[in-house]
């Protein structure tokens, strides 16, 4: 997920690009640093009991490799928000993020209850089904399309999707959907409707943040290596394109028949 978002320019981040794999959260798209906490991010003020460790509110995930002159041998030191934090390790991430889209950094969320409704349907939904509908009907619809693709992305601050071909402007289209509308619960659905479940359902990666000690100044990089690497392998199964019908209405009704793979 958080190697889809774009660079700034609209380009694909990728990992095998040496400029983005050496400062892999710089230059990326707005939409990037509006949805994901990451290493560095500047977040909020530590609660009281945390500041003595992190005074300004940065997020750590990363491990530190120090020289430790009383055993002369590195010493490994974890960020406050990994799993092996001194700090709710229990409640560590995993992947080495965050999520920061929805969240407002001025309020106490342990003590604050919403009173703002929840908006299941925005304008940026409304353009994108549009989108979507003008590009899966072609020809002189997929312009207008293109469109109302573009009015997301300038609002997003992102350059515009330009292409006279159908099937290119449908990969443009769901990646759209696919970032704008990130865990505002479409992208289970939109899978289904899409069919594309083994294509999207890939092994889960985890960031690895390291601050390297360079062995022979034993001096601590104050810049991260971070590498991309395999946490969890999870498969497929075409039976997931459906639910279940329950077990309670087949018996109401022996005419029924289950979907596939129940």
């Amino acid at each position: 997920m958080v190697d889809s978002y774009e660079m700034k320019d609209g380009s694909k981040f990728d990992w095998n690009n040496p400029a983005h794999a050496s400062l892999p959260y710089a230059n990326r798209e707005p939409r990037f640093y509006a949805t994901v906490l990451y290493e560095g991010a500047v977040w909020k003020p530590r609660p009281a009991d945390v500041q003595n460790v992190d005074p300004v509110g940065i997020i750590q995930v990363g491990k530190w490799e120090r020289w430790d002159e009383e055993s002369q041998s590195v010493k490994i030191h974890y960020g406050v928000d990994t799993r092996q934090s001194t700090v709710e390790n229990w409640n560590g991430s995993y992947t080495g993020y965050y999520l920061r889209k929805g969240l407002d950094p001025t309020v106490d969320a342990q003590y604050f209850y919403a009173t703002v409704p929840w908006r299941w349907m925005r304008y940026a939904e409304v353009l994108l089904n549009y989108a979507e509908a003008c590009i899966e009907l072609g020809g002189a619809d997929l312009q207008p399309g293109l469109d109302a693709l573009n009015l997301v992305r300038k609002r997003a601050g992102m350059p515009p999707r330009v292409t006279n071909d159908q099937a290119e402007a449908r990969v443009f289209v769901r990646h759209e959907r696919r970032i704008e509308l990130a865990f505002e619960e479409h992208r289970f659905f939109d899978v289904r409707r899409w069919v594309i479940g083994p294509e999207v359902y890939k092994p889960i990666k985890v960031a690895d943040v390291t601050y390297k000690m360079d062995p022979v100044t034993k001096i601590t990089a104050s810049v991260p290596t971070i590498v991309p690497k395999d946490f969890e392998v999870w498969s497929w199964n075409d039976k997931a394109y459906f639910f279940p019908i329950l077990r309670g209405e087949m018996s109401k009704n022996s005419k029924l028949i289950q979907n596939p793979g129940y």
